[in-house]
Formats: structure tokens, C-alpha cells, sequence
């Protein structure tokens, strides 16, 4: 007996055929929105996201198990909470070769050198998009962070080419 159909076998003496899919499905449906389960606080809690755990708990499953944020098997809402979680460790990583902290990044200028840099390495290296780049490196609006890269990808901003060059440099040794 497969798996599924001792599954569905306990879910009630139900056969592992279309039938018995359907009525499970159908079960199933009705638990969610209308049994005690799908009334409980609780319960709808442990329906949201794609792991229930602290961000760090979240980020070593990440890291540990390699989780691709494309697999199929992500809703919509964990798949970019895992593709986040990956660009907050690229993130992090660069702010620590510059010797800098997310702190600075609230306190200094939108368009100081160092977060251009910082911006479009993660371009770069990541699918991180403006929005997110924005938000954490305090570059304004996501137009303003295409603004940024663009000015130092046509070497307009020659301090944030070098930094760029030196996030390139130390990631690679």
C-alpha cells in the first residue's frame, strides 16, 4: 500500500482512487474554512508562511537545507520570504567587508558611495530587487537605486567603482 493510500485509508476508511482523493480533498476543504480546526487562532497561524520559527530559525533552514525559493512547493508569500532571508545574508556579508552596519546605512546620505556600492553588488550577485535595495540600504525610492547604479555602472561615481571593485575582490578570497 502506497503512502497516500495509508493516508487516506486513515483519514477515514477512504480508497487511494479519484473518488476517494476527491472526498478527502473536499474534507480537507471543509476543515479549513468551516471545522474547529479552521476556526482556531492557532491553527490559522500555522497556515501562513512557509516555516513557522524566528527569522534567524527561518535563515539557518535556508542555509542548511540550500532551499531554492523556486521550488514549487512555496506559496507566493514564503518563496520571497526565502529569496529575502538569501539577500539579507548577501547583505549583511558586504556591509561586514566594508566594515559597515545596517545602522549607518539609516544614518548616512541616500547616495553615499559606499551603499551604491553596496546596492549594486547585490545586483549584481542577487536577484534582489530595488524595492528591497531601497528599503534596507535608505536609497530613497527604487527608481532612485537604478538612478544610483546607473550613474556608477557608467563610472560616474569613481569612489563607488573602487568600492564596488573591493566588494568584488574581498568575496572572491
Amino acid at each position: 500500500m502506497t503512502a497516500k493510500g495509508k493516508t487516506l485509508l486513515e483519514a477515514g476508511g477512504l480508497t487511494d482512487t479519484p473518488a476517494g482523493r476527491a472526498a478527502h480533498a473536499k474534507f480537507l476543504a471543509w476543515q479549513a474554512a468551516e471545522g474547529p480546526a479552521g476556526k482556531n487562532a492557532a491553527y490559522v497561524a500555522m497556515s501562513r508562511g512557509w516555516a513557522l520559527g524566528s527569522a534567524d530559525f527561518k535563515a539557518n533552514l535556508i542555509a542548511d537545507h540550500v532551499l531554492p525559493e523556486t521550488s514549487r512547493a512555496w506559496d507566493l508569500v514564503g518563496a520571497r520570504e526565502i529569496r529575502e532571508a538569501k539577500w539579507a545574508g548577501a547583505l549583511a556579508g558586504a556591509l561586514r567587508l566594508l566594515g559597515r552596519t545596517a545602522a549607518e546605512a539609516s544614518a548616512d546620505r541616500k547616495s553615499a558611495p559606499w551603499k551604491v556600492a553596496v546596492a549594486a553588488h547585490l545586483k549584481a550577485t542577487t536577484q534582489a530587487d530595488n524595492r528591497w535595495l531601497a528599503a534596507r540600504l535608505h536609497l530613497g525610492t527604487p527608481t532612485g537605486v537604478s538612478f544610483l547604479t546607473g550613474k556608477l555602472r557608467r563610472g560616474q561615481s569613481p569612489e563607488a567603482v573602487q568600492l564596488l571593485a573591493q566588494l568584488a575582490t574581498k568575496r572572491k578570497s
